[in-house]
């Protein structure tokens, strides 16, 4: 939102689409959402030590699949219930 700090928006927008809220979130970066064209920008954050404590608020046009990487050695499984070809 307007005048929102990157990682509170990081917070909040965990805890709106995905009802869990992070221990931590590790600023890892940004980037220009198009650098040609916009100065919109996109950061990253890693959330550490996550708990599910709500429900997913998500809008009507949201389509969100949460999943959950209990250890990062688990990293390259496949992240869709998708079979893979």
């Amino acid at each position: 939102d307007n005048g929102e700090l990157a990682k509170d928006a990081a917070k909040r927008e965990l805890l709106e689409e995905t009802g869990y809220q992070a221990e931590d979130l590790i600023y890892l970066g940004k980037t220009f959402a198009n650098p040609t064209g916009s100065i919109m920008k996109y950061h990253f954050f890693f959330a550490k030590n996550c708990e599910k404590i709500q429900d997913p608020e998500l809008e009507d046009a949201e389509q969100i699949e949460v999943f959950t990487v209990k250890n990062l050695n688990e990293k390259n499984r496949p992240r869709t219930n998708s079979a893979i070809a």
